[in-house]
């Protein structure tokens, strides 16, 4: 039994480092896809099971409590990381779902020229269109944001920022559609633009501002993901 347990230790260590590994490198570019996180999920468990059937064969039923427990503990670290990949994974897209981090999304009837252009692909004349809507009701931001998507899809960063900025001072006593601007374009400016600084001042304005808003929570994690690729880079 002793050699079992050598060897599904073993397996669970390299299956660790392997988790491991994957997670930072996820971490390192900040994209946690749920995908890879439920495929790593499916391919731990089945290595984690694999490893430790030679074990159930080796314990008598009646002393099952003697497997349950090196079962459990062997496979904890492993399946905690692919766990925190998966919670990641999810929160990134919650995140996208309530701030419009990666999709253009579709509006009321009053926009739908200005919709029927987009899907035509005729994107300059779908940003003027959206921009007279927001001139005739300037109290919905949605078809700013529309135009901060069309922009981020033609990878015009700097014009996409120039928009979310243009929202930020127009809506800064809204408080949701200010944490939602706030939002896109720290991650803009940090992953488009390359200004680290500015997206950090940012980042902790939005954490001052919003603390315990579902904004200022994932303002608070990027703020500590940061750190820790600096002490990265300074400990390489």
């Amino acid at each position: 039994m002793r050699e079992v347990l050598t060897e599904m230790a073993i397996v669970d260590a390299i299956l660790t480092v392997w988790a491991y590994m994957l997670y930072r490198y996820q971490k390192k570019r900040m994209n946690f896809s749920l995908p890879t996180a439920l495929l790593a999920g499916i391919f731990a468990v089945v290595v984690h099971l694999a490893a430790a059937a030679p074990l159930m064969h080796a314990v008598p039923a009646k002393k099952s409590f003697e497997f349950l427990l090196p079962f459990v503990l062997l496979g904890l670290v492993p399946m905690t990381l692919v766990g925190r990949m998966f919670i990641e994974a999810v929160s990134g897209t919650v995140a996208s779902d309530l701030f419009s981090m990666n999709t253009v999304r579709p509006l009321r009837t009053e926009y739908s020229r200005a919709r029927s252009l987009l899907e035509a692909n005729k994107l300059d004349e779908a940003i003027e269109e959206f921009r007279k809507g927001f001139r005739e009701n300037p109290d919905d931001p949605k078809p700013l944001f529309e135009v901060v998507e069309i922009h981020a899809k033609l990878a015009h960063y700097n014009d996409a920022a120039d928009v979310l900025r243009e929202i930020i001072a127009h809506f800064n006593g809204v408080q949701a559609t200010w944490e939602r601007a706030a939002l896109r374009l720290a991650e803009i400016i940090q992953y488009h633009l390359n200004d680290v600084s500015s997206a950090r001042k940012l980042l902790r304005e939005m954490a001052r501002r919003a603390p315990n808003s579902e904004a200022g929570r994932l303002a608070h994690a990027r703020l500590a993901d940061l750190r820790a690729l600096e002490q990265e880079r300074n400990n390489s």
